[in-house]
């Protein structure tokens, strides 16, 4: 995944600084590396029917942070997992010729250096859930 220390754009440092809110509150700062790896894979991705990685990882985050509330034995990892794994960003499909991009192996930016990518929305997710999941318990601990 692409280093993300150089990202400074106003958004960025908004976004950044409620992961970090968010994170604090989960009492996960080590997922905060990870999770910046994941939204960077999908800078330059244009804008799609409202669907905005940022919004959704702060979203689920925030969702966890309100559960662990709830209940301070909650599984958190597998669960973050889970819900990360269910958001609507992973239904995006970009292609260029009959390359389909996987944002867990490769940067938007980097695969549409191969052509001018097609961006539609599939009713799944892409890679699968499962292997979403992988990515998330291996990085998430």
């Amino acid at each position: 995944m692409t280093d993300t220390a150089a990202t400074t754009s106003p958004e960025s440092e908004t976004f950044q600084h409620s992961l970090q809110i968010a994170l604090d509150r989960l009492q996960k700062p080590s997922w905060q590396i990870p999770l910046l790896e994941l939204v960077a894979q999908f800078d330059a991705v244009p804008e799609y029917d409202d669907i905005d990685i940022h919004n959704e990882v702060l979203n689920v985050l925030w969702k966890l942070a309100e559960a662990l509330q709830e209940d301070p034995e909650l599984p958190l990892e597998p669960l973050a997992a889970i819900r990360l794994s269910k958001m609507e960003i992973w239904t995006l499909r970009a292609t260029v010729g009959r390359r389909t991009w996987n944002p867990i192996e490769e940067s938007f930016q980097t695969f549409s250096q191969g052509g001018e990518a097609q961006i539609s929305q599939s009713n799944a997710a892409y890679p699968a859930e499962d292997i979403i999941k992988r990515w998330a318990r291996d990085r998430l601990q």
